[in-house]
């Protein structure tokens, strides 16, 4: 788990989300907030399934895949193994503000 979190908008242009990945090259998932409301994750990897030439075209919006499932800070690292294998996640956030 890592408390270095980064958030984009589901309005930022691909091409400035990718600018912002190689800022912050530790990171590869973002969390997409809308207003203030989790509405999503953006991954790195997946800049690499849209054609560079339509980066400037795109918004995080169309790549994101939306948030699902969250898990509490005081659940277990096996309940998150659990859920994120239940439900064939890439990654889980661990928030307060839960979502299932």
């Amino acid at each position: 788990m890592t408390s270095n979190i980064v958030t984009v908008s589901p309005d930022l242009p691909i091409l400035e989300f990718a600018r912002l990945s190689s800022e912050y090259g530790d990171l590869n998932q973002f969390p997409v907030l809308d207003f203030g409301k989790l509405v999503g994750i953006a991954y790195i990897d997946d800049l690499f399934s849209i054609n560079h030439e339509q980066w400037d075209s795109i918004t995080v919006k169309e790549m994101m895949k939306p948030v699902k499932f969250t898990i509490e800070p005081e659940k277990s690292l096996q309940n998150c193994m659990d859920l994120m294998h239940e439900h064939e996640l890439r990654a889980i956030l661990v928030t307060k503000e839960i979502i299932h």
